[in-house]
């Protein structure tokens, strides 16, 4: 929440707290105990929540990411032409657009459009 962001900030910022990891020889500090948590699995223990199957069945190479985010940044840059049809895909089977021009989510039913637009905003 709002108040959670704002003891973070003030944490990180004006009270320059960091997380040191605990892992033998390692001096990385975090901002956040979150961002240690990511660091970890990154560095230490290789834990990936998500892995790309087409990097391996097309490059015989192996990738893998923790937060969708990257996972979406990295088909775009590297499978271009699969990543494309699949946003296409899914604008065509999720035709309703929240109205909201910060939100645009997209739905597949109106129901589900106008049920969001009602609950969010």
């Amino acid at each position: 929440g709002e108040a959670g962001t704002r003891k973070v900030h003030i944490e990180t910022v004006h009270m320059d707290i960091r997380y040191p990891c605990d892992w033998p020889n390692c001096t990385h500090q975090s901002q956040t105990k979150t961002k240690l948590k990511y660091h970890r699995r990154r560095a230490h223990t290789k834990e990936w929540s998500l892995e790309c199957q087409l990097c391996e069945d097309q490059l015989d190479i192996w990738w893998g990411c923790i937060h969708p985010g990257e996972m979406d940044k990295h088909r775009a840059r590297k499978h271009r032409v699969e990543w494309k049809e699949e946003k296409e895909a899914y604008k065509r089977d999720h035709p309703y657009v929240c109205c909201y021009k910060k939100c645009l989510n997209r739905f597949g039913t109106k129901v589900e459009v106008e049920r969001h637009e009602r609950k969010m905003h």
